[in-house]
C-alpha cells in the first residue's frame, strides 16, 4: 500500500511539473497539441484554484475556468485553456483510481459524479493543483 501511494505522489509531481514548465513556456507563446497558446498570467491563475476548489468546489470551479477559456476561433488560447486541458489529461491517466471516460468533457464528468466519487476526484484534484501550485512558483518568475 506504501508504494502505491508513493509511486501515486510521484507520478502526480512528474506530471505537475511537466504542466508547470508548459505554463513557464506559454507566456512567450507556444503551440501544445497543435494549438497556440500565449499568456503570463499562468502562475498566478493555478495559485488561486486549490482555494477556489475548497471554497466553491471542483465543479464550480471548473465551470469557472471553462467560463474563462478563449471562445473565438483563431485566437490564441489562454492560461485557463492550458489548465483544463492539463487537468483533463490529468484525469485521463490509467494510473488514478478513478478515471475520466475517453472523449468526455471534464466540467461534464465531474458534475455527473455520485458524491463519494465527487468527493475523490475533488482530493485528486487538491493533491494535483498543488503540486502544479509549488512548481509553477518555482519555475515562473513573479507576475
Amino acid at each position: 500500500m506504501e508504494m502505491s501511494v508513493r509511486k501515486l505522489e510521484a507520478g502526480r509531481a512528474e506530471y505537475a511539473f511537466k504542466c508547470a514548465k508548459e505554463g513557464r513556456d506559454i507566456a512567450a507563446g507556444r503551440e501544445i497539441d497543435g494549438k497556440k497558446y500565449r499568456d503570463g498570467d499562468y502562475r498566478s491563475r493555478v495559485r488561486k484554484l486549490p482555494s477556489m476548489v475548497l471554497v466553491n468546489g471542483l465543479g464550480q470551479t471548473l465551470a469557472f475556468i471553462a467560463s474563462k477559456r478563449q471562445k473565438e476561433k483563431g485566437k490564441e488560447k489562454n492560461a485557463y485553456d492550458l489548465v483544463y486541458k492539463q487537468l483533463s489529461d490529468y484525469f485521463s491517466k490509467e494510473c488514478l483510481s478513478i478515471k475520466m471516460p475517453e472523449g468526455r468533457d471534464l466540467c461534464e464528468w465531474v458534475i455527473s459524479l455520485d458524491s463519494q466519487d465527487y468527493r475523490q476526484v475533488t482530493n485528486e484534484a487538491l493533491a494535483f493543483l498543488s503540486w502544479l501550485g509549488r512548481f509553477a512558483e518555482a519555475l515562473i518568475e513573479g507576475e
